[in-house]
C-alpha cells in the first residue's frame, strides 16, 4: 500500500510540474532586436529581428509573431542560414530612416515603451519563441526612448533572461545584421584629423550661423594654422600656438589625472609654434 502512494504522490508531483511550468522556446529561430521606442518618429520607426541560428534556411511559412504585435509570414518566406530577419511597423519608413529595404511588415499593434510579451508560432502554432521585455529590473533602460535598440548580446543565447539583453552599439540599432562584432571581427585605426594638420578658422567674433558646417561652403577668406589642445581655459605660454576654443582635449594625463589649467595635453603631439599668433578663433574647419 505505501508503494503505491508514493508511486501516487511522485507521479502527482511530476503532473503539477509540467502543468506550471513556464512555456518554452522550441526553435532555432529567435527574436535577436527590438525597437520598441524610438527617439523619433515613434509610430512609424518601430521594428523587431529575427536570427536563424543555424547554419541551413529555415522555411517560415505560415509562422506568424503574436503577443504585443502581430503578423503573418506569406508562404516561400524564407530565412537563411545564420541570417536575420526584420519585421516593421512600417517598412518604407525604416527603409527611409536607415537604409535597410528588406523588412518585412507592416505589423499589427504598437510595440509597448513600458514593455510586453512577444511570442513566435510555425505553421502550426506551436510556440517557438518567445521574450517578455521590459524596462525594470535587469533590463537595460537606454532602448527605452535612448536611441538605441534592444539587442541579444549573444545570437546563439535564450531569448527570455534580461541578462542576455544589452543596448545596441549603435544609434537606431543593427536592423538585418549583427548586433555585436564576432570574435573574428578585425578592428581598423583611421586617423581622422592630426594636430599637425592645418585648421581653417574664422575670429572676426561675430557669429557665422550653421552654413560653414556644409560640405560645399566655401571657408577660402578664414585664416589658416595649427593648433593644440589645452587643459581648462587657461591661455597656453606666451610663443606656443593658441587653442582653438570650440575643441575638446582629453582634460587628463596619462595615469588619468585631472590636468592642470594650462597644461598641454599628453595624448597631443605638440608642434612647433607659428610665426603669427591668433586670438580668440572659432569655427575650426578641418
Amino acid at each position: 500500500m505505501s508503494r503505491l502512494f508514493l508511486r501516487f504522490l511522485t507521479a502527482l508531483n511530476l503532473a503539477v510540474l509540467f502543468l506550471t511550468r513556464p512555456a518554452l522556446a522550441d526553435s532555432t529561430v529567435v527574436f535577436s532586436e527590438i525597437m520598441y521606442h524610438p527617439a523619433s518618429n515613434e509610430p512609424t520607426l518601430e521594428w523587431l529581428e529575427l536570427h536563424n541560428q543555424m547554419a541551413v534556411n529555415m522555411d517560415l511559412s505560415g509562422w506568424s509573431l503574436d503577443g504585443g504585435v502581430q503578423f503573418k509570414f506569406a508562404e516561400g518566406t524564407v530565412l537563411p542560414g545564420d541570417g536575420y530577419l526584420v519585421v516593421a511597423v512600417a517598412p518604407a519608413a525604416l527603409a527611409a530612416a536607415t537604409g535597410y529595404t528588406n523588412a518585412y511588415g507592416p505589423f499589427i499593434g504598437r510595440l509597448s515603451n513600458s514593455g510586453e510579451r512577444l511570442e513566435l508560432r510555425n505553421n502550426n502554432h506551436r510556440l517557438m519563441d518567445w521574450v517578455e521585455y521590459g524596462t525594470d529590473g535587469d533590463w537595460p533602460v537606454g532602448p527605452d526612448g535612448g536611441g538605441v535598440s534592444l539587442a541579444k548580446i549573444n545570437p546563439n543565447a535564450a531569448s527570455p533572461p534580461a541578462t542576455n539583453w544589452s543596448m545596441s552599439a549603435k544609434i537606431g540599432g543593427t536592423p538585418g545584421a549583427p548586433n555585436f562584432p564576432g570574435p573574428s571581427a578585425t578592428a581598423t585605426n583611421a586617423v581622422l584629423v592630426r594636430i599637425t594638420d592645418v585648421w581653417k578658422y574664422q575670429n572676426s567674433g561675430i557669429d557665422p550661423g550653421v552654413a560653414w558646417r556644409g560640405m560645399n561652403f566655401d571657408d577660402s577668406a578664414w585664416l589658416s594654422g595649427q593648433a593644440l589642445f589645452y587643459a581648462g581655459n587657461a591661455q597656453p605660454p606666451s610663443g606656443e600656438l593658441q587653442p582653438i576654443a570650440t575643441l575638446f582635449n582629453t582634460g587628463v594625463d596619462a595615469d588619468h589625472n585631472v590636468l592642470a589649467p594650462g597644461v598641454s595635453d599628453p595624448h597631443y603631439l605638440l608642434t612647433p609654434p607659428l610665426k603669427a599668433r591668433h586670438h580668440r578663433p572659432r569655427c575650426p574647419r578641418p
